[in-house]
């Protein structure tokens, strides 16, 4: 069998790497820190998190008033 290249998901599972190396996340950053990018992103998760909980906390609320 011969492998296609350093993609192929044998060559990569054989080494070790896993799934992550194999679609980019073994990479090493370059940058200490979080990009600017990365924030913000995990800024708007949160605020996503915290507005979901809220919404299902007062549909609970309304629900047991109602009910």
């Amino acid at each position: 069998m011969q492998s296609s290249g350093p993609a192929d998901p044998r060559s990569v599972l054989m080494k070790g790497g896993g799934l992550s190396d194999m679609f980019g996340g073994g990479m090493q950053s370059s940058v200490g820190g979080s990009s600017v990018a990365e924030r913000n992103l995990d800024r708007i998760t949160v605020v996503v998190g915290l507005l979901w909980f809220a919404c299902i906390v007062v549909l609970g609320l309304l629900m047991k008033l109602d009910g």
